[in-house]
């Protein structure tokens, strides 16, 4: 990313996460995109995007309740798992943004490796997004 875009983005953090928030989209599981709704998202949405644009060096990951996570569409949470996960943020070289919605797996698995998985894969769905995100017509997009 151009050295002048992170400039703007870190000028402009607040203002960019609002109105990113505000029109972000997310691709349910079953197909089809839905748009984060509700105040719950909105704000987590917000915050999360403001604290990337903040320090747009890289990628941005989120620790979420289960229950935080249940305020996205299609994000059903497993009982069964971690009660934790995982929203993280990426951005490509023109500035476009996407993030994925991961909850770790059982509590089984060591509680170091259940984090870094949960989001590795959140990052690879955002990274997955970003790259579909050419046929869409949306500034951010997401996956839960």
């Amino acid at each position: 990313m151009r050295r002048a875009i992170r400039a703007y983005c870190r000028s402009n953090a607040a203002e960019l996460a609002e109105r990113l928030a505000d029109r972000s989209i997310i691709y349910g599981k079953g197909g089809g995109y839905l748009r984060a709704s509700g105040e719950q998202a909105a704000a987590i949405l917000r915050a999360a995007f403001e604290k990337h644009f903040a320090n747009i060096s890289g990628p941005t990951a989120v620790r979420l309740t289960v229950d935080e996570a249940r305020g996205f569409p299609s994000f059903k949470g497993v009982p069964e798992a971690s009660q934790t996960a995982w929203l993280v943020i990426v951005s490509d070289s023109a500035s476009q943004s996407a993030y994925g919605l991961v909850q770790e797996g059982g509590l089984w698995i060591d509680e170091q490796v259940r984090e870094a998985f949960a989001k590795a894969r959140a990052m690879t769905i955002a990274c997955e997004t970003l790259l579909n995100m050419e046929r869409m017509d949306g500034e951010t997009a997401g996956s839960a």
